[in-house]
């Protein structure tokens, strides 16, 4: 699979596509995005389209069903509300402490994108 192929598959796919040792792209089977994944597109879509009400709400309501990107976007917007949007976003100190704890409970990265394992150091060269 060449890198101009690559822009006809949704971004998971190239994200979670392992890369080979040669230098080329393993072809991953991508299922289908889970309804809150497809919620969340439709959110950023209207973040996009300059829809700054719906996208919070969407994102808002994402949160509050355990989305963790969703639930940093809305902690991101009401944050950011007044200075950014003219808006003031209406959140209560409660709710952001409930979109906090979700925006942590991020998934668990897939092997392929995972942090390397840390080296041992080398042992210390004693001086003379």
């Amino acid at each position: 699979m060449n890198a101009l192929s690559l822009l006809a598959l949704p971004l998971s796919a190239c994200i979670a596509a392992p890369v080979h040792a040669a230098g080329g792209v393993v072809p991953v089977a991508v299922g289908r995005p889970s309804a809150l994944e497809q919620a969340h597109a439709q959110a950023l879509d209207s973040f996009r389209r300059a829809r700054f009400s719906e996208a919070y709400g969407r994102f808002i309501r994402l949160a509050e069903a355990g989305h963790p990107a969703s639930a940093r976007y809305a902690i991101w917007m009401c944050e950011n509300g007044s200075g950014l949007f003219g808006v003031p976003w209406d959140c209560a100190p409660e709710e952001l402490e409930d979109w906090a704890f979700v925006a942590r409970s991020m998934p668990a990265m897939p092997a392929a994108r995972a942090a390397p394992a840390p080296r041992t150091p080398a042992r210390p060269v004693p001086r003379r």
